[in-house]
């Protein structure tokens, strides 16, 4: 997964306009890829990173996938 801020070119973000970037998935079934453009807010909210394996709801939403590690942590816990 790679995140990158939205582009609005010469102009900067319009006042009020919540911070948008654009996010590139890839399928690890298929390898095809996908961009979507979302909420940073969204992001911070479930501690997605780039690099973070995810999901993709099919309401757009996109979870955070547990690594190995984490799952050794919570069942220690």
């Amino acid at each position: 997964m790679e995140i990158y801020e939205a582009d609005f070119g010469c102009e900067e973000r319009p006042d009020g306009q919540e911070t948008m970037v654009m996010v590139r998935l890839k399928s690890e079934k298929s390898g095809e890829e996908h961009t979507l453009q979302m909420r940073d807010a969204d992001l911070e909210a479930e501690k997605i990173l780039e690099g973070d394996l995810v999901s993709l709801e099919e309401s757009g939403r996109l979870i955070k996938k547990k690594n190995e590690m984490e799952k050794q942590l919570e069942e220690e816990q």
